[in-house]
């Protein structure tokens, strides 16, 4: 499924370019306790392993996040259609509840980017398709995420003997192929 991995690479350097100017909370504090402001991390398939050791609270380029894979698929003829979920996640543990403003500002700046940016690479985006939610609310206090989904479409992948099995018949095909000796 080369066109799900080249999708997903694609769209992280849109993301890259959606955000090049982002900035929010880490979730860090200076030495006189001021917030840390940083990039979003953004990454394909998953968040990578916590290295924090165990007198950090919050691991070292874990927030702001953004997790970019396909989701789930479907096929109509030599079309597939693939849900992408984008994971976003910030941290809220400072005074001026900047975690809960940055997640909504990430979603905003994504949900532009996909909406306007109807074709990333190749790979056409049904616009109508995009959808965010929050999740948790409060629960996860003192981190916020919300996600994003989209759908774009990819050339199906195909197996020449499907095409041949269609060309042929399939009863034509299954009986030359066992006068072959196949």
């Amino acid at each position: 499924m080369i066109a799900l991995v080249e999708l997903e690479e694609s769209l992280v350097a849109a993301c890259q370019l959606w955000f090049a100017e982002f900035k929010a909370f880490t979730g860090r504090k200076d030495e006189e306790g001021k917030p840390l402001y940083g990039e979003l991390n953004i990454y394909q398939g998953f968040l990578p392993l916590n290295t924090a050791d165990e007198s950090e609270e919050i691991p070292p380029n874990y927030y702001p996040h953004l997790v970019i894979r396909s989701k789930s698929g479907s096929f109509d003829d030599n079309v597939h259609s693939v849900e992408v979920v984008f994971e976003l996640g910030a941290v809220d543990n400072a005074v001026d509840q900047s975690g809960y403003r940055d997640i909504r500002n990430m979603i905003q700046r994504l949900t532009t980017g996909l909406r306007t940016q109807t074709l990333v690479n190749g790979f056409p985006i049904d616009p109508k398709s995009v959808k965010w939610e929050l999740i948790g609310d409060n629960e996860l206090y003192p981190s916020w995420h919300g996600e994003v989904t989209a759908t774009y479409k990819v050339k199906a992948p195909q197996s020449v003997l499907l095409t041949e099995l269609a060309k042929a018949g399939p009863f034509n095909w299954v009986e030359e192929q066992l006068r072959q000796g196949a």
